[in-house]
């Protein structure tokens, strides 16, 4: 209703009464009168003094107008040389306030952040500014506040909330609307005038003219912006015939020179946005705009003949997107002009202030929620009662107030303080009641209550009284049991007040011999029982002297004085100054300036507890239960104590004054920050925790750095001093005090980690060895660098490939390019020559920042003393292009993105986020927060979010990397297969790295290198690498490992950088291999397979790094013993096998050795790290002795049967043993014939599967019917066996005198075998030396295995795809890794915090994964029967969360509840197989199963029947459902909800339903074509196996669905529902086997059999191509939040992280 009143436009005098002043206040000479020339009513404001004489709507300023038109119209006369001021008050959006004035007494344009001021100047026609011109006429003003907002302020427009018109003028109305009305038109030609566009005034805002006279020539009309939405033309037509030549008397204009928009060199100009209103004249015609002879942009209010219209690109109005693309994160820091921090009633968070934002943390998960608007330091904060509600108050002359909701984070209100200086406020418990403490214009105490009832009704907040009082006063409170009472404390002085009949009133409480005291804090007692008389009540009071003084509220006199006492060792000793006091329910906490937190009881004589801290107690608060006690201190740290528990937590640390510079170490995730208050200190990113804290007493430091590699960092001081810190250790590597005579302004080190460069304010700068311990100088070159302190802290800048750096010197009108190396110079650029010679000026610029952009763009970015943006050459410093007025004042810090697609800036204490490549129409963002000067900005290095310092640290999430680079296109469909992007290139050629091929604005690089031969290749662990010299992005790895599979390959690689998805972890272990887990005790390196994937796994936070290289299965693992090389096999392309020898610190597989024909089945390094043999499996029977050290073939032996196993023998050198099939076991030596034994103990042909060496020459051999023989490798003869189990034996590992077996009956043994040596020794017996120590049973057959040098704890693998920890001591088995064995058929996410995932299996088996750390929880078993599809409850269910349903291949449905653990209903809709399962969109109400007959069946969930079933696709499988999200009302359907079913024919059927009415009906039909032969180009045959139906809804259009499937072509179909017909086709490079869109809509993840998981834009259309999986995908499925992708193929399960 509130849109519908205000259409088509609003008369605020008429509607506000404003003439009897009925809703609108007046101040000064403000009357109504009667303008002949008008003949009606109008407001004459007059006075000497605008800002005193004044007509204000509505009546006060918290009050609202709530006017939601776009354009305000303003009908006024300014008087006749006299100065006028209009105030319009708007909110945006997300509810800031700001103001936009104009009057002719303002010079120039000026903005901040909540205040635009733009100038009213009228040009007479002499050309002569004049301010307040001698005659004047009726003008009507448009202002289209939408745009000056969205122009200048980069904000949303909401409403109008007042306005006031300011001395001196005439104003006949205001009104508002969203249309854009023309004057000079009028009804008569109504229907002329329509037709061109233009509506003409409304009756009630029309001007008088007489008959024969043009509208323009008695009035004025000022549009702001000028008219952008019609061109030239326009104008021309529609003023023929009711326009003549006028005389150009009067024109408006703008002042001062417009600063230009971005202009790129040989590309067209971007438009100018004004910045000031347009002026007004006397003279006729519409409002136009042309630019004058010195560029500036001048609009008229009368064109002349020759109009020139400077308008905005209609076609394109594109802004930088998306729009937000900061989003403040987290705040560390704490204080600035208060220490308070209060608790929530519920105590679940704590509200502080960090300088100019509010902060609210959730204690248990450290989460923030931050409450922007104050534009400087807060100075107190308070809650109500029930903290819904909370109020701050800011710094700064007439500081502004604020009212907040707490819980939906919105400003209630903001009101003036009418006081200079707020610095306390108490709100009463109800909230209806706010008092201020502050200064008035004199310096002297004054005390303010406000009336805050209507605060979250209207926004109306009233004075109920003042006082002014010569008290000092520290702290107020408003008393909880009665709003009109309150309590003061300060020096010399204890005051009670009381509110009466709108008054103020102190009474001083009689202090007697204590009068000289000075009080720091008082609060009431027990002030929460209402039932307590207020006379009996009592107070307390604390003191600097360490007192406690218990004062009788009735009396009004102290009772009691406790002098508080701390017990020490020896003696007693008084407690210092006590700086703040709060009580709980059993206690009294108190705060003193020693640091120590006390908890005495209620009569002050016991101590209950203790704390120490690190600073003086700032303030404490205590939660009404008394469980925990708040406390902030003077150090800047914030925490609370566990009463019970004494359990003390720190929730914030900060610094204490500016952090002047910061850098990241990109791979632990660190950040190191320096401030003045003489600290460094190091923080985690991720956790936002203080890892480490440096203290420089009576240094400060000025400028730091981190090493890009190593784990330390470079910090610059003031006096001149370069010292380098080792993190870890916490130790000083080396310092240089001689080099700076002054402070330090820049420090880097150069990307390679070679070099490290330091720079200060006298003008030199040092080049020192960064690979030397010590950081010894090689070269120092005095004043070169410009001398100043306005070039920190990053005075230097290094170029990305490491060759080049650049400073500002040795002037402050040029820049110098020198080499990294050597710091010869390279390349000088006179930045005064170069701007001048641009723009045609005479002033000479200055140099103040530089920065080098990525390698890819070689630009150089410089920002001068007038705020341009300059952008050179980094070759040859010639002039690309400059930005003017990037900042108003100045820009202090710049950095650009890694993909050199954005750009930060910062100064004026905001930030800004621009496009680099200025290609928009709106180009930045600009994002308020910081208080004071921001000091360095910088990118992280995932591009996920942005950090800035100055008053705080401020994390950003920065959104751009969802971008992509198509993002500002119009989409055009494919007609045509993309062309797969090279992997390997010639030299010297360029090679695409975006998204899609066909983009216009791609990103390219230049490699270098020349192709390598596939054995000298490397691959990365994360599939690309980045050549660190030369800056190029490498993906020719992807050759090396030739990732083809069913004759397919990887076409549409990304770069990392632009990479769509990154692997974030598997499920499970590949229980089909052998020997494929290593585990080294001592280092505690742990890898294995899954799949196609190594997989190396930290134990302790369970991160997982994946190696991917080959595209089978990895059959078996090796590691060497100094655990600095990992090789792995798997069988490659034309059934050969390969071995991957993969660096275990950088993930680089450094090598790939080829000679198997078939498999390779074991691998082992010799006890040197010398050797590494392999072992091909039964069809190649070859065994292969490779170098280590060149990689070549040593030795190559083909043997004729199979080899089982190998071990080499650790006491011996160059010795080996093999054992196999037909009872033979070889030994080896590398320069000698072998030896074959045959098995003299028995007479039965068994098969050898294992083999251990033990001390004393003795070999173990294990046979595959449980026999285990010893032999004497010194005679090469076997002396004893015996029976260890009844089956195959695969697994021996022997350390001294124990042993460890395992078996095909899933049994681990400990044998001791200590005495066994002795058997070969006649007369020797078995019993006497073997001993079966301990037995423990697990969940498979044993593959693998490794354990200590005791045997005492080891790592086992099963072919259940278990890892287990084994613990012998402790008999223990705990479950590291688990997987499936059987196939996987489905796979579903929890909703919507995608903390759990399910998948169901050919077992029977439902399990329950954690995603973070991908643990498997909870597991449902159905003996039997398999788990076919599965399906979760959905996000927007709120009856049944935790619900899980499943169909099984009997045809039943059960349904399981996850929380309770329990199996919660059965039911039978289907005689064949259930092949489908959804719930309804409501997730509680229907499920939807199909069947492989075709049957759908509409299941309750809560009764178990099956309330209706669907025959139309009988006969062929269902395959899949979807639910529409979203229901638009034009389809004109009968009920909200629409679901689709999918059928193996190639039909989708789209139904209508409301399931609480029971109803459901078709709504359309699909069937798509197909041709008559199979895939393969062969005629149908039964039991071919067609590529799936698959279909879903879009997310973001449920209008539109998608579909793909067996066709005449590879392709991906768009319907639209509505327009019932195929909007988009695009094509295929694969048949695809599952699919899903992602809850955010942008993404479309598709897999095929050909084991590719591709991701499509949804909008664009481009693809990337992802490998991981070793079978055909099965399964795609995206989680509720769109953040994260499983892949399953066969039983791979990965888990992929969205990037995009």
């Amino acid at each position: 209703m509130v849109i519908v009143w205000q259409q088509p436009y609003v008369n605020v005098f008429k509607h506000f009464d404003v003439f009897n002043l009925k809703r609108a206040s007046k101040e000064g000479d403000a009357l109504v009168t009667m303008d002949k020339t008008l003949r009606s009513s109008v407001f004459k404001i007059i006075g000497s003094i605008p800002a005193s004489n004044y007509l204000q709507i509505p009546k006060t300023s918290s009050q609202s107008l709530g006017l939601i038109g776009r354009y305000l119209y303003l009908l006024f006369r300014p008087i006749p040389s006299k100065y006028f001021v209009v105030h319009m008050d708007v909110a945006t959006d997300d509810g800031l306030i700001v103001r936009i004035s104009f009057s002719n007494l303002f010079r120039e344009f000026k903005s901040t952040s909540t205040w635009l001021q733009f100038p009213f100047i009228v040009k007479p026609a002499n050309d002569q500014p004049d301010t307040a011109p001698s005659a004047t006429r009726w003008t009507v003003l448009l202002l289209d506040m939408s745009y000056v907002l969205s122009a200048y302020l980069n904000y949303k427009y909401a409403y109008l909330k007042s306005i006031r018109l300011c001395a001196n003028m005439y104003v006949k109305g205001i009104f508002t609307s969203d249309m854009e009305y023309e004057p000079g038109t009028f009804s008569t030609s109504r229907r002329k005038t329509a037709v061109a566009g233009i509506e003409p005034l409304p009756r009630e805002m029309t001007f008088p003219i007489a008959k024969g006279r043009d509208w323009y020539d008695v009035y004025d009309c000022i549009k702001f912006p000028v008219d952008t939405h019609r061109n030239k033309t326009d104008w021309q037509s529609m003023m023929t015939d009711n326009t003549k030549e006028r005389k150009l008397r009067r024109i408006a204009y703008f002042v001062n020179k417009i600063p230009d928009n971005p202009l790129k060199l040989g590309t067209p100009p971007r438009t100018k946005v004004p910045s000031k209103l347009p002026k007004a004249g006397t003279a006729d015609g519409p409002v136009g705009a042309c630019p004058d002879n010195n560029g500036e942009v001048h609009v008229y209010a009368y064109p002349k003949q020759q109009i020139v219209i400077h308008e905005h690109d209609k076609k394109t109005g594109r802004k930088l997107k998306p729009d937000p693309i900061l989003n403040l994160k987290r705040i560390i820091g704490f204080g600035g002009s208060t220490s308070e921090a209060l608790w929530t009633c519920d105590g679940s968070h704590v509200l502080y202030a960090c300088n100019a934002v509010i902060v609210a943390m959730e204690v248990s998960s450290g989460d923030q929620r931050l409450f922007i608007g104050h534009t400087d330091k807060i100075s107190s904060l308070s809650f109500n009662g029930n903290s819904t509600v909370f109020a701050s108050s800011q710094t700064g002359q007439l500081p502004v107030i604020r009212i907040w909701d707490f819980y939906r984070g919105d400003c209630l209100a903001m009101f003036k303080s009418h006081v200079h200086s707020v610095y306390l406020l108490s709100f009463s418990f109800s909230g209806d009641t706010l008092c201020g403490v502050g200064k008035d214009n004199h310096g002297k105490q004054l005390v303010i209550v406000w009336n805050t009832s209507d605060a979250q009704k209207s926004g109306e907040v009233t004075v109920i009284a003042k006082a002014h009082t010569d008290a000092n006063i520290s702290k107020m409170k408003i008393s909880a049991f009665d709003s009109t009472r309150l309590v003061s404390c300060g020096l010399e002085n204890i005051r009670f007040w009381r509110i009466r009949e709108q008054s103020l009133r102190s009474c001083p409480v009689n202090l007697k011999d204590y009068h000289n005291e000075e009080f720091t804090d008082i609060v009431f007692a027990d002030e929460f029982n209402v039932s307590q008389n207020v006379p009996d009540r009592r107070l307390f009071a604390s003191s600097a002297s360490g007192r406690i003084y218990e004062i009788h509220y009735g009396r009004i006199c102290i009772d009691h004085v406790y002098t508080l006492t701390s017990v020490g060792p020896d003696s007693k000793s008084s407690v210092s100054s006590i700086n703040t006091i709060r009580p709980g329910i059993s206690f009294f906490a108190i705060g003193t300036d020693d640091g120590y937190l006390r908890l005495w009881a209620f009569d002050f004589k016991t101590i209950l507890l203790e704390a120490e801290h690190e600073g003086p107690i700032a303030a404490i608060d205590v939660t009404k239960d008394g469980s925990r006690i708040l406390v902030t201190t003077k150090a800047g740290n914030v925490g609370y104590l566990e009463y019970s528990t004494r359990n003390y937590v720190t929730i914030m640390r900060s610094h204490l004054d500016q952090v002047v510079a910061a850098s990241i170490d990109s791979h632990r995730r660190h950040l190191v920050t320096a401030s003045r208050d003489e600290t460094i200190r190091i923080w985690d990113i991720d956790t936002y925790a203080q890892l480490f804290d440096f203290k420089a007493p009576g240094e400060v430091p000025c400028a730091i750095c981190y090493h890009p590699s190593q784990q330390c960092f470079a910090c610059g001081f003031t006096n001149g001093t370069v010292r380098t810190f080792h993190v870890g250790t916490s130790s000083l590597l080396a310092e240089h005090s001689k080099n700076h005579p002054g402070r330090i302004i820049g420090l880097a080190f150069s990307p390679s980690g070679r070099f490290m460069y330091s720079a200060g304010t006298l003008g030199a700068i040092a080049l020192y060895d960064a690979t030397s311990q010590t950081y010894d100088l090689l070269r120092l070159l005095p004043y070169t660098i410009a001398r100043g302190d306005i070039y920190g802290p990053d005075a230097i800048s290094v170029s990305s490939d490491s060759k080049r750096i650049v400073f500002v010197g040795p002037t402050e009108f040029t820049v110098t390019i020198m080499d990294a190396r050597s710091l010869d110079e390279v390349l000088k650029i006179d930045i005064g020559n170069a701007v001048t010679a641009a723009a045609g000026s005479t002033t000479t610029d200055r140099a103040v920042k530089v920065h080098f952009a990525p390698a890819k763009t070689n630009e150089l970015l410089v920002i001068t003393s007038s705020c341009k943006l300059l952008r050179f050459s980094a070759n040859n410093g010639q002039l690309l292009s400059e930005v003017r007025n990037i900042h108003r004042e100045e820009c202090t810090s710049l950095d650009v993105s890694l993909d050199s697609r954005y750009l930060a800036t910062a100064g004026d204490k905001v930030i800004k986020i621009w496009d680099y490549h200025m290609r928009l129409d709106q180009n930045y963002q600009l994002f308020i927060g910081h208080s004071s000067r921001i000091n360095q900005v910088m990118f992280t290095p995932d591009m996920d979010g942005l950090i800035s310092v100055g008053d705080g640290i401020f994390i950003w999430n920065f959104m751009g990397q969802d971008v992509t680079m198509n993002e500002y296109k119009e989409y055009k469909p494919r007609s045509t297969i993309p062309q797969p992007i090279p992997i390997t290139q010639s030299p010297s050629t360029r090679r695409k790295l975006q998204l899609s091929n066909e983009d216009a604005d791609e990103i390219e690089a230049t490699s270098d290198q020349s192709e390598r031969e596939d054995e000298s290749n490397s691959v990365s662990a994360s599939e690309n690498y980045q050549d660190e010299e030369l800056g190029v992005v490498s993906l020719q790895q992807e050759t090396n490992v030739n990732l083809t599979s069913a004759g397919t390959k990887r076409r549409y690689a990304a770069p990392p950088n632009q990479a769509g998805l990154k692997l974030h972890s598997t499920v499970g272990y590949n229980g089909c291999g052998r020997g494929n887990m290593v585990w080294h005790p001592d280092t505690g390196f742990f890898a294995y397979t899954n799949g196609c994937i190594i997989v190396i796994e930290d134990l302790q936070t369970g991160k997982q790094t994946h190696l991917k290289g080959h595209i089978e299965e990895v059959s078996t693992l090796a590691l060497q013993n100094d655990c600095q090389v990992l090789a792995s096999a798997a069988l490659e392309s034309k059934d050969n096998g390969h071995i991957c020898l993969w660096n275990t610190k950088s993930g680089i597989c450094e090598k790939i050795l080829k000679h198997h024909k078939g498999d390779i089945c074991c691998l082992a390094f010799s006890r040197d790290d010398r050797f590494l043999i392999s072992v091909g499996n039964y069809l190649d029977c070859a065994i292969v002795v490779w170098s280590t050290n060149d990689h070549s073939v040593l030795a190559a032996t083909q043997l004729t049967e199979p080899i089982h196993d190998l071990c080499w023998d650790p006491y011996t050198v160059n010795e080996f043993s093999s054992v196999g099939a037909n009872g033979k076991i070889k030994f080896w030596l590398l320069d000698e014939t072998n030896y074959t034994i045959s098995l003299n103990k028995s007479n039965n042909c068994v098969d050898f599967t294992s083999v251990g060496y033990a001390g004393d020459s003795i070999l173990y051999a294990a046979t595959n019917s449980g026999i285990i023989t010893a032999w004497d490798t010194r005679n090469n003869s076997c002396f004893a066996h015996w029976e260890a189990d009844k089956k195959e034996i695969g697994v021996i590992v022997c350390r001294g005198s124990r042993m460890v077996t395992g078996s095909c009956t899933n049994n681990l043994r400990l044998w001791s075998i200590v005495g066994i040596g002795e058997m070969r020794l006649p007369g020797g017996s078995v019993s006497e030396g073997l001993t079966m120590e301990d037995e423990m049973p697990l969940d498979g057959a044993i593959i693998a295995a490794s354990f200590d040098e005791s045997i005492d704890t080891g790592i086992v693998g099963t072919t259940a795809g278990t890892l287990w920890y084994i613990n012998w001591p402790e008999r223990a088995s705990i479950r590291l890794v688990s997987g499936q064995t059987n196939q996987v058929n489905d796979v579903v996410f929890s909703g919507p915090d995608d903390k759990y995932f399910g998948t169901c299996g050919a077992d029977g088996s439902l399990r329950i994964w954690t995603t973070d750390k991908v643990e498997q929880t909870l597991q449902f078993q159905v003996m039997g029967e398999s788990t076919v599809v599965l399906k979760n409850v959905g996000a927007d269910s709120i009856t049944y969360p935790t619900h899980c349903v499943a169909g099984y291949s009997d045809g039943t449905v059960r349904l399981f509840d996850i929380e309770k653990i329990h199996m919660v209903m059965k039911m039978q809709p289907h005689a064949n197989s259930v092949t489908a399962i959804t719930y309804a969109a409501d997730g509680s109400r229907v499920i939807l199963s199909g069947s492989a007959d075709g049957l759908i069946a509409i299941n309750s969930p809560s009764t178990g029947l099956t309330l209706r079933v669907l025959n139309d696709h009988k006969g062929a499988s269902i395959l899949g459902f979807d639910v529409a999200v979203s229901w638009d009302e034009k389809w004109n359907l009968s009920s909200p909800l629409l679901w689709l079913g999918v059928s193996a024919d190639r039909r989708i059927s789209i139904w209508s339903a409301d399931w609480s009415k029971d109803f459901c009906e078709l709504v359309d039909w699909l069937t798509f074509a197909a041709p008559d032969f199979a895939p393969e180009e062969t005629l149908i045959k039964g039991g071919l196996d067609f590529p799936p139906s698959l279909a879903a809804f879009s997310k973001t259009d449920s209008d539109i669905v998608i579909y793909t499937g067996y066709g005449i072509q590879k392709e991906i179909i768009f319907y639209s529902l509505s327009q019932q017909k195929i909007i988009r086709q695009c094509p295929l490079t694969h048949w695809m086997t599952s699919l899903d869109v992602s809850p955010k809509g942008q993404l479309i993840a598709m897999g095929c059999k050909e084991r590719l998981v591709q991701i499509m834009d949804f909008y664009e259309g481009s693809f990337q191509d992802f490998v991981g999986h070793s079978d055909c995908i099965k399964t795609v499925k995206f989680s509720p939040s769109g953040n994260y992708l499983i892949t399953v193929g066969y039983i791979d399960v990965l888990i992929w992280s969205v990037t995009v």
